[in-house]
């Protein structure tokens, strides 16, 4: 890459790049040894400002394939966005992008599209722009099976699982299974996060699953039940005794661990528990 072009991209110099328009910028615009186009470049560095997105305005208009490129990391404009937050530059990019396919396109070895990668960085106003326009997204899963609840829940970003939940999120998103066999409410119980909106009847109208079983068939009240109490942290006393406040702790329903070890409810599953 021309290293005038690369500086320029680099600090909104959008007078540069107007004087480079043509032959020279056709050979300049290189892409660097890992694959970065200008246009990357313009989203991890320049684009953080005003000057920065007539920067990448100024580029895609110049090459208009720009915005469908990824780097060497299988990682698009749309991920760089995701990551650096750049809630207010989503729109344009989206709109340049007109049948919207690089929004969905994960990179190489996560298979996390930047809507996963928002969610891992907590950047819901990236998160918000990109739903907003690319709605069906919400419930796509990265390489290992998780969508962006079970990341939510895994980073311990409460702010975000509200988010996720005001934003529509039905009871599919929440009893889907990850490659391990766990649902968002299976690692809501097993991290000890206590979410109001999904635990507590008078703050959300939610149909919740609290009996969808794991790989082990073990609902996540199971999980709360069973985990040691010099392990429950505050939140996951707050999650039991809200549960049992709302009438979902059933004892027939339950592992009970006792003295010798742990004794099964009386209900079928607890007898598919124990093999019976």
């Amino acid at each position: 890459m021309d290293s005038d072009l690369y500086v320029a991209v680099t600090n909104d110099n959008i007078g540069v790049l107007k004087e480079m328009e043509g032959s020279r910028l056709s050979v300049g615009a290189q892409p660097t040894p890992t694959n970065n186009t200008v246009l990357h470049l313009a989203c991890q560095y320049g684009i953080l400002n005003q000057g920065g997105l007539d920067c990448a305005k100024l580029l895609q208009h110049w090459k208009g394939d720009l915005i469908k490129i990824p780097d060497n990391y299988g990682w698009t404009v749309f991920h760089y966005v995701a990551y650096n937050n750049l809630h207010k530059k989503v729109e344009y990019l989206v709109g340049a992008d007109k049948d919207k396919s690089v929004v969905y396109q994960p990179d190489k070895e996560y298979k996390r599209t930047a809507l996963h990668v928002a969610a891992y960085t907590g950047n819901i106003g990236v998160m918000q722009e990109l739903l907003r326009y690319c709605p069906d997204s919400l419930e796509l899963v990265d390489g290992s099976g998780r969508n962006i609840l079970h990341i939510a829940v895994e980073q311990d970003r409460k702010p975000l699982i509200s988010f996720i939940l005001s934003f529509g999120a039905n009871n599919n998103l929440l009893i889907k299974r990850d490659n391990q066999g766990n649902t968002p409410l299976h690692m809501i119980a097993n991290l000890g996060c206590y979410v109001p909106e999904l635990m507590d009847p008078s703050q959300g109208d939610l149909e919740v699953d609290w009996e969808i079983l794991d790989k082990q068939n073990l609902s996540p009240i199971d999980i709360l039940h069973c985990r040691q109490k010099t392990d429950t942290s505050a939140d996951q006393a707050m999650a039991r005794r809200t549960l049992i406040s709302a009438d979902l702790w059933l004892e027939e329903h339950l592992l009970v661990p006792t003295e010798k070890g742990i004794t099964c409810g009386k209900n079928s599953r607890s007898k598919r528990l124990r093999g019976g």
